[in-house]
């Protein structure tokens, strides 16, 4: 017994060991994003609403959205929207556009809303205009929960502004009512109109050769083809050439599947030699407006470069 009573306490030692041993020091442990975890304030729709990014100007009953949202963790005093629109060339930007102090609620947002807190005429809005709605909730206790991933910079060791997790945002299942946007889409997609020369509005992966692209008709009425996205096919063959987009059948979504764009070997690019570099995404295509925006993902063998935005206008 004496015998068995010295084993256990042994094996009772060494898993008080192991506990200790297993905690976090967080004397240790530079990025403080991942301690004094508890509930965020977090908004969403209370059903899916059903909302698209692309919205039919010629048919649009005048609502974005009506829609019943709630506090998820029944946490919140206060849900504020930014409004940022883009009309005619001009931009505006609105605060506390909709705020709302108790849940569950119903959200409504209108066209004619939007003009009127943004100060435009209502009559002048037109293809490719576009509305972003980004929110920010209080907790009860003040603390403000903004719609924008965590980060934390380990050379100056500050926490950035972001503390909702991407995934809350960008999977449809959560239901997010924190960030949504509209754009009105072109009445159908035209591949005359959209074909000729562009020039980049934004560039997402600066590894370009050119400053130019071509866009050309594809195989399909449904396709079209970006000549030499990053210039590589000029400098590096032709392999790299061309870039083949997809056209949704609604006329404005595009996707772009998986496909050699890039040299990763280019020194004048990248540190380490990557071999071929492809691209996936998606995006929106307004060939009335002679405009390409689109979302891709350039990766290589050793893994991706993230998410890169790109806007093409047609010159």
């Amino acid at each position: 017994m004496k015998e068995m009573k010295k084993i256990l306490i042994i094996l009772l030692a060494l898993s008080i060991g192991l506990i200790q041993s297993s905690c976090t020091d967080e004397g240790k442990f530079n990025n403080p994003v991942h301690f004094d975890l508890e509930n965020g304030s977090f908004i969403r729709f209370a059903q899916d609403p059903g909302l698209s990014a692309a919205v039919d100007l010629l048919n649009f009953n005048g609502t974005f959205v009506n829609a019943t949202v709630e506090d998820v963790n029944k946490n919140t005093s206060s849900y504020s929207i930014t409004l940022t629109a883009s009309v005619g060339g001009n931009n505006y930007v609105v605060d506390d556009f909709v705020v709302i102090n108790s849940f569950p609620a119903n959200l409504t947002i209108t066209m004619q809303m939007i003009a009127d807190a943004a100060g435009f005429d209502v009559n002048s809005v037109d293809f490719g205009d576009k509305f972003d709605f980004t929110s920010k909730a209080t907790r009860q206790d003040g603390v403000v929960f903004y719609a924008i991933n965590p980060s934390y910079d380990s050379d100056t060791q500050t926490v950035g502004i972001g503390n909702t997790d991407m995934s809350n945002l960008e999977k449809p299942g959560y239901r997010d009512a924190m960030q949504f946007d509209f754009i009105f889409a072109c009445p159908s997609f035209e591949i005359d109109e959209l074909v000729g020369t562009y020039g980049f509005t934004e560039t997402g992966f600066t590894i370009h050769y050119n400053t130019n692209v071509e866009i050309v008709a594809g195989g399909t009425a449904n396709e079209f083809v970006i000549k030499d996205l990053f210039g590589h096919g000029a400098e590096f063959g032709a392999e790299y050439g061309t870039t083949l987009v997809k056209v949704g059948s609604n006329g404005t979504d595009i996707t772009i599947a998986k496909q050699l764009a890039f040299n990763g070997s280019d020194a004048n690019n990248f540190a380490a030699a990557y071999g071929p570099g492809s691209i996936e995404g998606s995006g929106l295509v307004f060939s009335c407006l002679g405009k390409v925006v689109f979302d891709i993902t350039p990766t290589v063998a050793a893994g991706s470069f993230g998410s890169r935005h790109y806007v093409l206008d047609k010159i």
